[in-house]
């Protein structure tokens, strides 16, 4: 066993941050250093904490090498898509027209910068650069007067308050009652960055 002196300052170090570290990987760091300064058998730590011996020593390593600033780095391997090269050109056209399919993005996005990928490969980064995709529910193929009103005076004028908050997106759109059915719409467009609710009420005429 590898052992070290450690000071009571660095016990007690070790003791709040394997409670308190918001992240858990690094409180379970200090909680295997916390048990090597108190005596603990690298074998046995890793049976308290259920790691392997080899991360435990890891740890130990990490600290002699770099102390608590090395222990709590964690690099943690983020591939990068040849998308990203192009992120800023494509939030620019898909807000100034927004896609209604990953087929359609897909298409769009080989226009644009010549890469090319499936529409199920797009979807991840739709998703990656803050969009998401809002479907039109149901509504019925009949108008009921009464449940109108009601849904002009409670739902509509608080929706209206909410899209002029920056709160949740409005769209109108007008709709053809020939059909008398519902039409299954869909939007994909970009959440608000302000951290306001992405929400989308879809009204039709």
């Amino acid at each position: 066993m590898l052992r070290r002196a450690y000071t009571e300052q660095e016990k007690q170090t070790f003791h709040h941050l394997r409670f308190h570290h918001p992240n858990p990987r690094i409180r379970e760091r200090f909680e295997v250093l916390w048990l090597h300064a108190h005596d603990e058998h690298f074998p046995n730590i890793a049976k308290l904490v259920r790691l392997s011996e080899a991360s435990v020593r890891k740890y130990f390593r990490l600290y002699e090498q770099g102390g608590g600033a090395l222990v709590e780095t964690i690099n943690a391997y983020r591939p990068k898509s040849a998308l990203d090269e192009y992120r800023d050109v494509i939030i620019e056209d898909f807000r100034k027209r927004p896609p209604a399919t990953a087929k359609e993005v897909a298409k769009r996005i080989k226009d644009l910068t010549g890469v090319g990928r499936k529409p199920r490969t797009v979807e991840d980064f739709m998703v990656k650069i803050g969009m998401s995709c809002k479907r039109v529910g149901a509504v019925p193929g009949k108008a009921n007067l009464d449940e109108q009103e009601h849904f002009l005076k409670t739902v509509l004028d608080a929706e209206i308050a909410r899209a002029k908050a920056g709160e949740s997106v409005l769209v109108f759109v007008d709709a053809a009652h020939f059909v008398q059915a519902v039409l299954l719409g869909v939007l994909n467009e970009f959440c608000n960055y302000s951290g306001a609710s992405c929400g989308f009420i879809l009204i039709t005429f």
